[in-house]
């Protein structure tokens, strides 16, 4: 059953995407992000519309579940009505798009994420001020890049892991960097 462990950080999911902080995700949000994205990341052409195409594809599945807008409660209470249904079930529709997510903010396919893409996320998600305990809590596979499985399993535990005693460190990083947790 999903506990409040797992609502407090789907909750504050929502509200970090939620970028013109209207109290509603709304594809407004997700072209937002995309639109900084591709600036910071100085994409053009088709690998622009790629990009955004994705991007705004994957939003619309994993936050606005196939609808225009989406509350806050409406969301939590999807992901609490999927997880408690089959927990099997939601870990690996989380892991499928959360596999999507990780790849798109994979910029230049080399399976890291390097501090640079991980930065211009940030920054498209309207933090202008970078953390380095953020990006540091994560394995360095080589010096300033995090393997894409690594970063992958720490949005797949963030989403499902409901044992608020038993958080691995992959998970931990997640959770200071959505401010839910203080240090790691």
């Amino acid at each position: 059953m999903a506990n409040t462990f797992l609502i407090k950080k789907w909750t504050r999911l929502y509200k970090t995407f939620d970028l013109n902080k209207d109290n509603v995700l709304t594809i407004a949000d997700a072209i937002l992000f995309s639109d900084r994205f591709i600036e910071s990341n100085n994409m053009q052409g088709e690998q622009a519309k790629d990009y955004k195409t994705k991007y705004l594809d994957w939003f619309r599945d994993f936050f606005l579940k196939g609808g225009e807008k989406m509350t806050e409660d409406s969301f939590v209470n999807k992901m609490t009505e999927e997880y408690n249904k089959d927990g099997k079930e939601f870990e690996k529709t989380i892991r499928q798009h959360m596999s999507v997510l990780v790849s798109i903010t994979d910029v230049n396919k080399d399976n890291m994420i390097s501090k640079d893409e991980f930065v211009e996320a940030l920054r498209a998600m309207g933090l202008v001020t970078f953390d380095e305990k953020y990006f540091n809590a994560y394995p360095q596979v080589k010096p300033s890049c995090i393997e894409a499985n690594l970063f992958l399993q720490s949005w797949v535990e963030y989403c499902c892991n409901s044992d608020d005693s038993n958080v691995s460190n992959l998970e931990k990083a997640r959770l200071y960097g959505f401010r839910i947790i203080d240090t790691i």
